[in-house]
């Protein structure tokens, strides 16, 4: 249990123990003969039985019970637990009586009595005995009387019985105790053996002062002794000792002859050879501790078959061990042991660990076991729980419940049971990894707890609770039960301590009964009110079907998978289902049983991924179901598990992991981490190895706000088996998920494994972004990788040489890729190619280390010349390409535009280091005048664009300008709007502006003069500025690289070099722009570009532009040209930048596309790809994805050819969904466009998606990335997304990359050429079967010319069919219908010729033939069994002849029963020749069955029957007829005079020979009376004539004989017995009613007036407040008399009512119990019948009177009551007394105090003048009271304005110790103080605690332990207020301030400023206070 369940409940009344008992005992005895067994029956339950036959002697009839603990005064303890028969018990004990005896009684049933008189003993020592100190150890709290000396021994006979077994010691003054032992009988083999929890009566046990819950110093024992009395009953109702637990098991199993022997929990940890001679243990109640011996040996009887009852709650919690005895003797095994190592979260036990056996902190507790349910199906959760079992329909059909009322409850409904049957400690059935396989549940009731369990054993909160009874079945076929709950015992009987305990429910009872039968240890003298059961003898498990997954599907492994199904079981129940995901390596419980679901997470892969079993309420368990699953990696550990706690809160940056291995070798590809909502910040996630050595990194990016993220690593990280890594991830604002102790166990995903266990660190942290290696609680952090047994991340090229999009590439460079990971070198691809898609020769090497592939060109490259890479291999997503630029030769001085730096002048150093925005310049001046058109410079990677260039003379700015595009890297280029003047010899400067300050240069570049051409700079050339505004003005000598472009007058004359589209060009986009390409760069605007209609010399109007000093002009015509149209394009009077113009003009034609201009094309004719060349040299398919915009024909194919794409290319147009329509072979020529036809056009229709494509068996196709981003509509054709696809191999392309155009086209025309086909025919060609009336059709191509059409049909002799000819235009369809059907199975040959609508004719006529079908369907002419026929022999055959032949294997034959459709098994053949059937069984048909047969055929055409043959027939019966039930059942009585008389037979009979006959069975009369036979129901009728008579036994026979003449082997007989239809009536009483003055031991009697059931009387006798008196009762059959011997004396005066009841000997009850009362003498002096506060009680109210009620009436003189405090001084107050209560009430003028032990004291005389003989006296203890310095009605007066974060608090002292529980403090909404503290004097911190309260008002924070304080010590109390605005009430304290024992002194107001404690003093209030417990 945990550390708060102990201490006495407060508030209410409390029973005494002994007052319920002995309560519960009188009224058992008062109906004892009701329970007496016959004799006969008791002594056949005796034999062999020793608990039987001791129950058959007479109870005992004195008081043998105590109250509570029993009297101080004596006490003792036996020197064992346990005893065996025939050895010696030593009892010690501690009194100063100087008399008492010992009187030793065996506890059972004994007709109700609870115990039985053994014998009596006498002390062996000289009285008074004066007993030594009990030896103590104070470090462990110890308290071991063995130091006392032997009182008393009992030599135990060994006849003795085995029991628990009671001492009680007896002053011969007055006061007694017990000392309960158990004797054992060695060697027995009963069939139940019960282990008493006395190790938890001494957990519980403080006598001495400590006990393993509360202490001294350390807060409790860290041992006790078993070598002390027991004072464990004295506490909290005596619920943790024998009597309230354990005691009404022991009284029901000895009620109902439960073969059972004793055994103390000692003995069974001692004794590994003890439980295996039994067949069933029972741990009963609250058995708590157990040592690991213990357990391993009841674990090794469960294995070794014992069956286990556990009938308990809190059972098998804490783990202890045993020591010898510390009191000098060093006897074994009388110290428990038990540091609780989990309360300490400490390993204190210097030994090895005692903690829950469920804290995985401590290692392995012993034998490998962990928590609790492992053995016993459920663990403790619930403490101080109390509500009752409660049941379902559907849980009460189970096999546990059978013979209650349970059994049969609606659908929907439950029942609730016995009150209090869940408490005060429950269990719960928790699937936590321990769960034993095939457990189920049979109850289910919910309830709320003050304290649900939240770890191991420490910490516990409100919260609900759901309690189930559990059975499971061991491997061994042992079975397990578990009551969950301490008080089952109490639905078996009422009797035992507790408050308010509940009648005995018999559904309880039976349940027990029900599973100790099933166990092997029945009962053999039933209680009344139980029904006898059989064991079970289900050995069949269930049948489980999985319905969902699919076996086969394909899941994602740790995804949540719903497995969902159904089970059936035979001869029982399904009770439950499990379910495994991850391969059978852990089972979970299912919801739901004969439909079942469950959701886990898949780990399990392969044949065997999901498995299913069910279980029946016998506890069968089903082979698993397996389901092949396949969900192979990539995996993870967790999967889509979330944590339980999601964020704890913690803000503090820091990196979280976890560690994990691999079960194979494979990849890391990613991090995944749980991320909360707070949890915000740049995230990174790292892999480590276990050293700390970092793998892999990076950052997560495109994160949701809450949920699991995946970080994929750039390149997967290899791992091996075996090896642990670290996954972590860097929190940088905290807020992460952890799960505090998840690797208490190691956690399995299948094939990652995060270690876990006792001393494993795992789930690791580090504060900030580093290497994690602390461990907190095990914790889990939700952090995961992503594994695969394949390197499954595509390489990629993470670096290029030179980059991509780089121009100022030096000649003499290579082109490196660097890929992510090692790629198969034999699988790389290299290429570069020029701007003319020309392929450059050179080699490619492989550098492994470095990972880089290196492409050296046999010759260096050309300048000026844009270069396009692309390299492949074997594991990347797709080819890598890039362009660069190479240099620009270097420039001919004075050949301008002129430049400073030619494209070869590069930076020898950078990146430099220095800051964004910095200005870089040079300083030049021209040699002559002219302009300066723009500034280059040099661009690093790391610089970004766009750049700002300026010209400045001086500190002017003369110009500026931005660049518009930029290369990657290299010389950049930005243009003036307008070209700037410069004049000669005059100083400018040329800068830009570095976006990064990542610039490149070159120290002491500038150092000298530079001169080159018409430009020149001094000296110390470099200028520089960090200011936004100002000209570089700071001088260097570093080379920045800046560079002027300056032009002088001169210049190139412009020539045209291309032009787009090309001259003659077709299929050119309507909404085309025309270029125009020049040789150099010309003045905007001045080409002049005009464009006319070939056909009339119309003029386009459109608008010319260029590019600013561009070499490239662009027509854009106003309007979209004209379709289908061709046009001439001419150029001229282009204007170099340099001032020459271009000599005359150019002019190119070109044809529009449009269906009119078809042939065409999608792509321009004269279109070249960028690329013609991608270097892949794989086999492959290319193709182009086209839609028509009108209907037409594909003529053929096209496709641009690379000279490196060689072989035999084919090509193929296919349909959207890959139907291949046509093929054909290019006949190549050179390199460019390629074009092949058709053999015939391909219609295509308009709107309908097409694949044109061919094969390259060579790869070099070409390729231009992002083509087709968007759809290219040229009509009459469209590009369909994706615009262009491929398949590597010959096959249907159907992949797409970057939107590339692969150059495929097709050739298109709205015209057709091709000869005319037929497309299809009906019937088909070689048809068979064909209907006789069905037309002939043949479907053409495309539309025919219907003049031109011809078809015939002729029969097999070629004689012409007579038919119309039809043609449907729409359909392309002739049709031939017949005039008449054709023959049948005939062969007719069609023929059909026609021309195509254009007159294109067929090549030849098209002939076909085809056969018409059979049309007689086959019928049945004879069967055999006949229809209807009977008697048939089981034997026999069944055959079907059939008129004609008929396919042989078609014939299906079905026989099968007519009651149930089961098919009989067989095999039927067919004989040909005579067309016979005949279906014959496997085995024999059953007899006296009913059968449908049906068969059912084809002809030899396939014409099936219309309807299958069907007949019936019934075998013979070969059984005799046997009875199955019969009215009234055997022995029967009670039985109605008027009832009929019933049999009912198993099968059908002969109606005329049922004879059924009824005669009295001592007479042999017969009585008169009709018989009826139903067929229907199979069961004859006697109705007797008239009334048979009453009492009286009557015997039936009946006889048959069945439909086939068997007659019964004799007669069916039964007996059964009238009722009896009289109650019973009281004839006569002694003493009479109203009789007085009787004798104290007066016999009470009752005769009737005629004979009763004896086992029916009850006779009991009331007091007149209704208390049973105790007795024995006998009852004479010879006079009909009941006598009630009371077994003590009655009490004088006392009234009693005496109440008979009885049944008569057909059970008919009296209508009522016939009651009378009478008066015994009255001769006794005043006793007290109670007392309030009862004596001993604790936390009484302080306003409380005190009263004391006699048992009789009393004088007033001579009465006196007085109230002491322990000082001794006199309560005042008045006292008065109520003759009508008899009570005397004592008014205390004040309130008592709190805290305190009062000592009561009354005297009194009787009514009749005898005095009390001594007076009254007891005492109880007041309740403690919490005081404050305030009420929360006041409030303070202001809020402080200030922010800063501030301690307020208050100093205070008690008049009185006492204990601080709370502090309060009174803040405004806007105070967000939420923590308070607890100073001493010394500034010691004594306390914390915090709240979540956060309106305005007074806040309270209450400590998680009370704070202990001494009187007149001053403390403080305070709160931090973080931002200030705390409560003020300014001049409070200027004096002292006093509530109650409260005080508050002078300026006891403190504060210092910070989370401190306050030491500043004011007279301000803060208004902090205290809550204080005195």
């Amino acid at each position: 249990m945990t550390r708060t369940h102990h201490g006495a409940a407060s508030g209410g009344t409390r029973r005494s123990p002994r007052t319920a008992a002995l309560a519960v005992l009188v009224a058992l005895s008062t109906v004892a003969l009701t329970l007496v067994l016959p004799a006969d029956r008791a002594l056949a339950a005796c034999t062999g039985n020793a608990v039987a036959c001791e129950n058959q002697l007479p109870g005992s009839t004195d008081d043998w019970d105590i109250f509570g603990a029993g009297d101080d005064s004596i006490q003792g303890f036996a020197t064992a637990t346990s005893v065996n028969a025939g050895s010696r018990i030593d009892f010690k004990i501690n009194t100063d009586a100087r008399a008492y005896s010992i009187k030793i009684y065996r506890l059972g049933w004994y007709q109700g009595a609870g115990a039985r008189d053994i014998t009596t003993i006498a002390p062996s020592v000289p009285l008074p005995q004066v007993q030594p100190p009990c030896a103590s150890d104070a470090s462990t709290e110890l308290y071991d009387c063995g130091t006392w000396g032997v009182s008393a021994s009992w030599n135990v006979p060994s006849t003795s019985v085995s029991g628990v077994y009671i001492a009680r010691l007896i002053r011969s003054d007055g006061g007694d105790s017990h000392i309960p032992f158990v004797v054992r009988n060695d060697g027995n083999t009963s069939k139940a053996l019960f282990q008493t929890s006395d190790s938890t009566w001494q957990a519980y046990n403080k006598y001495g002062g400590s006990d393993f819950y509360e202490g001294k110093a350390n807060g409790r024992a860290y041992k006790i002794s078993y070598n002390r009395p027991y004072s464990t009953r004295g506490a909290a109702y005596g619920r943790d000792f024998l009597f309230s637990n354990e005691y009404p098991m022991i009284r029901f199993l000895e009620q109902n002859g439960i073969d059972v022997s004793y055994v103390s929990g000692l003995d069974v940890a001692a004794d590994p050879a003890l439980l295996p001679k039994h067949k069933v243990f029972l741990s009963v109640g609250h058995d708590e501790y157990w040592t690991k011996e213990q357990r391993k040996n009841v674990t090794d009887a469960r294995d070794q078959g014992v069956n286990l009852a556990f009938f308990g709650g809190n059972d098998v919690y804490w783990k202890t061990r045993l020591e010898p005895s510390q009191d000098g003797s060093n006897t074994p095994n009388r110290t428990i042991v038990d540091y609780k190592d989990t309360w300490a979260n400490a390993p204190i036990d210097p030994v090895e660990p005692t903690a829950t056996w469920r804290d995985p902190r401590f290692g392995d507790l012993g034998y490998g076991f962990g928590p609790e349910n492992a053995l016993i199906g459920t663990l403790y959760q619930a403490n101080s729980d109390d509500f009752p079992m409660q049941v379902s329909a559907e849980e009460g059909k189970l096999r546990v419940w059978r013979g209650t009322s349970l059994a049969s409850m609606a659908a929907g409904t439950k029942a609730t049971l016995a009150d209090h049957t869940v408490g005060y400690e429950s269990n719960e059935d928790l699937d936590n990894g321990y769960r034993p396989a095939g457990l189920i549940d049979m109850s289910t009731a919910v309830g709320d707890t003050p304290e649900y369990l939240r770890d191991f054993g420490t910490t516990v909160s409100p919260g609900s609770t759901t309690h189930h009874i559990t059975l499971y079945r061991a491997a061994s076929g042992a079975l397990v039960f578990s009551a969950g709950t301490i008080q089952w015992s109490w639905g078996l009987d009422s009797s035992g301590d507790g408050s308010d305990r509940p009648a005995a429910d018999p559904r309880v009872r039976q349940a027990t009964l029900n599973l100790l039968t099933d166990m092997g240890a029945p009962a053999t003298t039933l209680a009344p009110g139980l029904t006898a059961v059989t064991a079970s003898t289900d050995t069949v498990a269930p049948s489980v079907t999985v319905t969902t997954p699919a076996a086969g599907q394909s899941l994602t492994q740790g995804s949540l998978l719903t497995v969902t199904g159904t089970a059936t079981d035979q001869g029982g129940r399904v009770a439950g289902v499990e379910v495994s995901v991850d391969g059978g390596a852990s089972f979970h419980p299912a919801t739901g049983t004969t439909s079942w679901t469950y959701s886990g997470i898949l780990t399990g892969n392969g044949a065997s991924a999901v498995q299913v079993r069910a279980t029946d309420d016998s506890a069968r368990t089903s082979v698993p179901v397996n389901v092949a699953v396949s969900s192979g990696c990539p995996c993870s550990i967790f999967g889509v598990a979330t944590p339980r706690v999601a964020d704890p809160g913690d803000a503090i940056p820091v990196t979280v992991g976890t560690k994990f291995t691999s079960t194979r070798d494979g990849y890391v590809s990613g991090i995944r981490f749980y991320k909360a909502t707070a949890n915000t910040g740049t995230h990174t996630g790292t892999l480590y190895s276990a050293s700390g050595t970092q793998l892999a990194s990076g950052t997560f990016t495109n994160e949701s706000a809450t949920g699991w993220q995946t970080l994929q690593f750039s390149t997967a990280v290899p791992i091996e088996a075996g090896t642990t890594y670290v996954a972590a991830y860097y929190a940088p604002k905290g807020h992460y998920s952890a799960d505090s102790y998840f690797f208490g166990r190691p956690y399995d995903a299948g094939v990652l494994v995060a270690s876990g266990g006792a001393g494993v660190t795992n789930g690791v942290f580090a504060q900030g972004s580093t290497f994690p290696t602390n461990s907190y609680q095990q914790s889990n952090y939700y952090v995961d990788a992503v594994f695969s047994p394949d390197d499954t991340i595509p390489a990629t090229v993470t670096a290029t040489s030179p980059r991509s999009g780089s121009s100022s590439v030096a000649t003499t460079a290579v082109a490196t890729a660097t890929f992510s990971k090692v790629v198969d070198p034999a699988s790389i691809s290299f290429q570069v190619v020029d701007a003319a898609q020309n392929v450059i020769t050179g080699t490619t090497t492989w550098n492994a280390a470095s990972r880089t592939a290196t492409f050296n060109p046999a010759q260096g490259l050309a300048s000026s010349t844009v270069y396009t890479a692309t390299v492949n291999a074997a594991t990347l997503a797709a080819p890598v390409q890039w362009s660069f630029t190479t240099v620009d030769p270097d420039a001919t001085p004075n050949d301008c535009p002129c430049t400073l730096f030619d494209d070869s002048d590069q930076p020898s150093a950078g990146p430099a280091d220095d800051s964004g925005g910095v200005k870089l310049g040079v300083a030049f001046k021209p040699a002559q005048s002219g302009q300066v058109t723009g500034v280059r410079f040099w661009k690093r990677p790391e610089e970004t664009a766009p750049h700002t260039v300026n010209l400045w003379s001086g500190s002017t700015k003369v110009a500026q300008a931005v660049t518009t595009t930029e290369s990657t890297s290299g010389w950049q280029e930005a243009s003036f709007a307008s070209p700037q003047q410069v004049t000669k010899d005059t100083t400018y400067v040329v800068s830009y502006t570095s976006s990064t300050g990542r610039y490149g240069y070159t120290s002491g570049g500038l150092s000298n003069p530079v001169v080159k051409g018409p430009l020149s700079t001094p000296a110390g050339a470099g200028r520089y500025t960090y200011s936004p505004g100002d000209a570089p003005g700071n001088t260097s000598d570093a080379n920045y690289f800046v560079d002027p472009v300056f032009v002088p007058s001169a210049g190139t004359r412009p020539t045209v070099s291309s032009t787009s589209p090309g001259d003659g060009a077709r299929s050119v986009p309507v909404n085309d722009h025309l270029q125009v390409r020049f040789n150099t760069a010309v003045q905007p605007g001045s080409a002049r570009i005009s464009v006319v209609r070939a056909s009339d010399g119309a003029a386009v109007e459109g608008m010319t532009g260029t590019e600013s000093q561009g070499t490239t002009a662009t027509f854009v015509p106003a309007t979209d040209l004209a379709p289908g149209t061709r046009y001439t394009m001419t150029v001229s009077d282009a204007v170099s930048t340099g001032g020459p113009k271009m000599s005359g003009s150019v002019s190119v034609s070109f044809t529009t596309s449009g269906a009119a201009a078809c042939p065409c094309s999608l792509m321009e004719t004269t279109t070249q790809p960028v690329q013609s060349d991608g270097g892949d040299s794989d086999a492959v398919t290319l193709g182009l994805r086209f839609t028509p915009t009108t209907t037409g024909f594909v003529k053929g194919l096209r496709y641009w050819r690379d000279a490196n794409n060689t072989g035999t290319h084919t090509g193929t147009l296919y349909s959207a969904s890959g139907q291949k329509l046509a093929s054909l072979t290019f006949d190549d020529s050179g390199t460019g466009w390629q074009t092949a036809d058709f053999s015939a056009n391909v219609p295509v229709v308009a709107g309908t998606t097409y694949v044109a494509a061919y094969y390259a068996p060579k790869g070099h196709y070409a390729a231009d990335l992002n083509y087709f981003a968007n759809p290219v509509v040229n009509t009459p054709l469209a590009s369909v997304d994706p615009g262009s696809v491929y398949v590597y191999g010959d096959g249907f392309p159907d992949h797409s990359y970057a939107s590339s155009n692969y150059y495929v086209d097709v050739v298109f025309d709205t015209n057709d050429d091709t000869p005319l086909q037929v497309a299809s025919t009906t019937p088909a060609s070689a048809a068979t079967g064909v209907p006789l009336g069905t037309s002939v059709t043949a479907t053409f191509s495309r539309a025919i010319d219907p003049a031109s059409l011809q078809l015939d049909l002729r029969d097999a002799s070629g004689g012409l069919v007579g038919g119309q000819l039809g043609y449907d235009a729409t359909s392309r369809t002739a049709t031939f219908t017949l005039a008449a059907p054709l023959s049948g199975a005939t062969t007719y040959t069609a023929t059909v010729s026609a021309a195509s609508a254009s007159g294109v004719a067929m090549s030849a006529p098209r002939a076909w033939s085809f056969t018409t079908a059979d049309t007689q369907p086959p019928s049945v002419t004879t069967i055999s069994p006949a229809d209807g026929a009977s008697g048939v022999p089981t034997a026999s055959t069944v055959t079907a002849t059939f008129a004609s032949p008929v396919d042989p294997a078609s014939v299906l034959f079905t026989v099968a029963r007519s009651d149930t459709s089961a098919v009989a098994a067989g095999s039927t053949t067919y004989d040909a020749t005579m067309r016979t059937a005949t279906f014959t069984p496997t085995s024999g048909l059953a007899d006296s069955t009913a059968y449908t047969v049906s068969v059912s055929a084809r002809n030899t055409s396939g014409i099936s029957m219309a309807a299958p043959r069907t007949w019936g027939f019934t075998t013979a019966d070969t059984q005799p007829p046997t009875v199955s039930t019969t009215s009234p059942s055997p022995g029967a009585v009670g039985v109605t005079a008027t009832s009929k008389v019933t049999a009912s037979f198993a099968r059908a009979v002969d109606p005329a020979s049922v004879v059924l006959t009824v005669k009295n069975t001592s007479t042999s009369a017969s009585v008169g009376g009709a018989t009826t036979y139903d067929a229907a129901s199979r069961t004859v009728t006697f109705t007797p004539s008239s009334p048979m008579a009453g009492s009286t036994g009557h015997t039936a026979s009946v006889t048959a004989v069945n439909t086939s003449g068997v007659a019964m082997a004799a007669p069916t007989s039964w007996t059964f017995t009238t009722a009896d239809t009289v109650a019973p009536a009281v004839t006569s009483t002694t003493p009479g009613s109203g009789a007085t003055n009787l004798a104290a031991g007066t016999k009470v009697t009752a005769t009737f007036a005629r004979d009763v059931d004896p086992a029916s009387v009850q006779l009991t006798l009331r007091t007149s407040g209704g208390v049973a008196v105790t007795g024995t009762t006998a009852y004479d059959p010879a006079t009909r008399t009941v006598t009630f011997a009371p077994g003590a004396a009655l009490a004088s005066a006392g009234t009693y009512t005496a109440a008979v009841t009885a049944s008569n000997t057909s059970g008919l009850a009296m209508t009522s119990p016939r009651t009378w009362s009478f008066t015994i003498a009255d001769t006794d002096p005043p006793t007290l019948s109670s007392r309030a506060p009862a004596a001993g009680a604790t936390n009484v109210g302080l306003g409380t009177n005190v009263t004391a009620t006699f048992a009789r009436a009393v004088t007033t003189t001579g009465l006196s009551i007085t109230v002491k405090a322990p000082n001794g001084s006199t309560v005042a107050g008045s006292g008065t007394y109520s003759a009508t209560t008899r009570t005397l009430t004592f008014d205390p003028s004040a309130d008592l105090t709190s805290s305190t032990t009062y000592t009561v004291t009354v005297s009194a005389t009787s009514s009749g003048g005898v005095p009390m003989t001594s007076p009254a006296s007891w005492s109880f203890t007041t309740a403690s009271q919490t005081f404050s310095l305030y009420t929360t009605a006041r409030t303070p007066s202001a809020t402080s304005t200030s922010t800063t974060p501030t301690t307020v608090g208050v100093r205070f002292s008690s008049s009185r110790a006492g204990k601080v529980t709370a502090v309060r403090y009174y803040a405004a909404s806007t105070n967000t103080a939420r923590t308070v503290k607890l100073w001493a004097p010394d500034g010691t911190l004594m306390g914390t605690a915090t709240t979540t309260q956060t309106a305005t008002g007074w806040r309270t924070a209450t400590f998680a332990t009370p704070v202990a304080v001494s009187a007149g010590t001053t403390y403080t109390a305070s709160t931090y207020a973080p931002v200030g605005r705390w409560s003020t009430t300014t001049f409070a304290y200027v004096g002292s301030y006093t509530s109650g024992p409260l005080t508050v002194p002078v300026s006891g107001g403190v504060s210092s400023a910070g989370d401190v404690r306050p030491t500043v003093p004011s007279s301000t209030n803060f208004w902090v206070d205290v809550l204080v417990q005195i």
